[in-house]
């Protein structure tokens, strides 16, 4: 009886740490398209109001910067995911 009541317990908590898994996995994909969605519409934003080439070409430099710095502290991105990330936004 006590090792059915044990067997029980221990499938129920690996059921739960297992489950709670799979919806970090989920959640952090997610966030990645998240945080580069929101980079896109800010730096689409900035280029629109840049008056010419010049001033556009600073503006992404700068905004690039930034994101770089960003991305390399961020826990959700490994290099080469921030890298995708960037090339996609200097391509805007």
């Amino acid at each position: 009886m006590e090792f059915a009541f044990i067997f029980l317990a221990i499938i129920v908590i690996a059921y739960l740490i297992l489950n709670k898994t799979q919806k970090k996995i989920r959640l952090t994909s997610q966030k990645k398209d998240q945080i580069v969605h929101s980079y896109i519409k800010e730096l689409g934003s900035a280029l629109s109001k840049a008056k010419d080439d010049e001033e556009k070409k600073q503006i992404k430099n700068s905004y690039l910067k930034r994101y770089n710095s960003e991305l390399s502290r961020n826990i959700f991105f490994t290099q080469d995911e921030a890298t995708k990330a960037l090339e996609k936004l200097a391509s805007l």
